[in-house]
């Protein structure tokens, strides 16, 4: 697929599904690959593509990689919704790190997001 990718055009929601994929079988490096290939090829991201990624980090137990995620959805010009905040809260809750949960929350209410947890 990475190969494919970078060589034949491909669709957000086909790189969606690849990201998915990986996240199932906690590979979040290749998750991240496609991420950043689908980037170089400008094939921008939409947020199911960011959930995804950050899920696939969660699903590693990499809170570090999905926080990353989530800071750079801005400069993609993705705005954040539910299930962004609520797959970054539950990577947090696996780092064992309440004070970056918190700022989440603060963050959210700013942003007028509302989690489900």
């Amino acid at each position: 697929m990475l190969c494919r990718l970078s060589r034949d055009p491909c669709s957000v929601k086909e790189c969606t599904s690849a990201i998915i994929a990986c996240g199932k079988r906690s590979l979040w490096k290749y998750a991240l690959s496609v991420l950043e290939i689908m980037q170089q090829v400008e094939l921008l991201p939409d947020v199911i593509t960011y959930n995804s990624t950050i899920s696939a980090c969660d699903k590693a137990h990499q809170w570090k990689e999905a926080l990353q995620m989530f800071g750079s959805m801005p400069g993609s010009k993705v705005q954040p919704d539910t299930v962004t905040v609520n797959a970054l809260i539950s990577a947090h809750e696996k780092g064992d790190d309440w004070e970056e949960t918190l700022q989440i929350f603060i963050a959210m209410a700013q942003n007028n997001t509302q989690s489900d947890r």
